[in-house]
């Protein structure tokens, strides 16, 4: 049995670190009160919020986060131009689950050393980041190179800031939110950009160092099975809200990002206290097939992994079905909000037992 313990990944020393950090940045809030920018924590959930006088009717969000080891696996394939659609879903769809539209991206590119292996690897992510930034409908103005030398373990380390604006008008309410109101999943095609440590145990532990070439198929191998680059899922939720200045078109009560921490460590942070949910949406293939090599147990599987699902609304409106295909995002009927503080999940793992249904239970922990 093989956890993300063993892999090096500590989800509670994590979630520890992640605490201390938060309540650090909550501390430095007073340092703008009552000036130009001051923090808004009440609208915090995947982004940060600035109240900003002249806008009015708006706020300016803030988020940062990075690729993570995903690139370990575009350096083992030598390719590297998909990674930015990861790096571009992390930010852009982190302040896109807040009702806000991304306008704009910055980056910081640390590089271990610039040689003719790591120039073709900047020159495949140039190409990758102006795609993916067409595709979240942002623009990027800014970045950073540095040369780290030896504090880079391998080619790169890519993070990047989003900029969004949100109007108060459509920030979601975690108090509208009531028992009985529908989940909505937004299916992944692969693993987005977390868990990765996990996922490279155990097939590094399975296949050997050259895991990545390993055949997933007959068509397919490890590595382009790990390399699935996030879908990003931005201009689908501003569409559905409403571009700034235009009126939304799904009626949207709440979405989660579902990246690290899967869906358990995601979904309570866009309800009330109080509620939960309960969960059942069939995971990915590639994600059963993980757990087997490495007997991944069920209930670690969906703390660690997306489990398939990208991103989950809290919504009664269907019209999100429509729109969603318009995008070419598959939708599908994940649940329900209940009225206990637990997230219930229907368990489809690899390990459940095929007679008969199981549930996984995560406990929300009450601020």
């Amino acid at each position: 049995m093989v956890t993300y313990r063993d892999a090096g990944v500590d989800l509670s020393l994590s979630e520890r670190c992640s605490r201390v950090l938060y309540e650090a940045a909550r501390r430095t809030f007073a340092n703008r009160q009552g000036r130009f920018g001051e923090p808004r924590a009440e609208y915090e959930a995947f982004s940060g919020a600035l109240y900003v006088p002249e806008l009015k009717d708006a706020l300016l969000l803030k988020n940062s986060d990075g690729v993570g080891t995903k690139v370990e696996v575009a350096e083992k394939l030598g390719k590297h131009d998909t990674i930015a659609f990861d790096l571009l879903a992390m930010v852009c769809d982190d302040a896109a689950a807040m009702g806000a539209e991304p306008v704009a991206v910055t980056n910081t590119l640390n590089v271990r050393a610039l040689d003719a292996e790591t120039v073709e690897a900047v020159e495949q992510l140039a190409r990758g980041l102006v795609e993916a930034a067409e595709r979240a409908r942002v623009a990027v103005v800014g970045g950073e190179l540095a040369v780290l030398g030896e504090r880079v373990q391998g080619l790169y380390i890519w993070d990047a800031d989003a900029l969004a604006v949100l109007e108060r008008s459509k920030a979601f309410r975690k108090d509208a939110i009531r028992p009985g109101d529908r989940l909505v999943a937004l299916k992944e095609r692969g693993f987005r950009s977390n868990g990765f440590s996990l996922i490279r145990k155990v097939l590094r532990e399975r296949f050997g160092p050259d895991w990545a070439q390993k055949p997933y198929d007959s068509r397919t191998t490890w590595g382009e099975v790990a390399l699935t680059p996030s879908i990003i899922y931005t201009p689908l939720l501003v569409e559905a809200v409403g571009p700034y200045g235009e009126p939304p078109k799904v009626a949207i009560k709440g979405v989660a990002h579902v990246t690290g921490g899967g869906i358990p460590g995601n979904l309570p942070r866009c309800l009330p206290p109080g509620l939960g949910a309960r969960v059942d949406v069939e995971p990915l293939e590639p994600m059963l097939r993980l757990q087997e090599l490495g007997t991944v147990p069920d209930e670690e599987a969906y703390r660690v992994w997306n489990m398939g699902i990208g991103m989950l609304l809290v919504t009664n409106d269907d019209t999100i079905f429509e729109l969603a295909r318009a995008h070419g995002v598959e939708a599908v009927e994940a649940g329900e909000v209940i009225p206990e503080p637990k997230i219930v999940i229907e368990n489809r793992g690899a390990f459940r037992s095929r007679s008969e249904k199981e549930a996984l239970v995560y406990a929300i922990p009450q601020r």
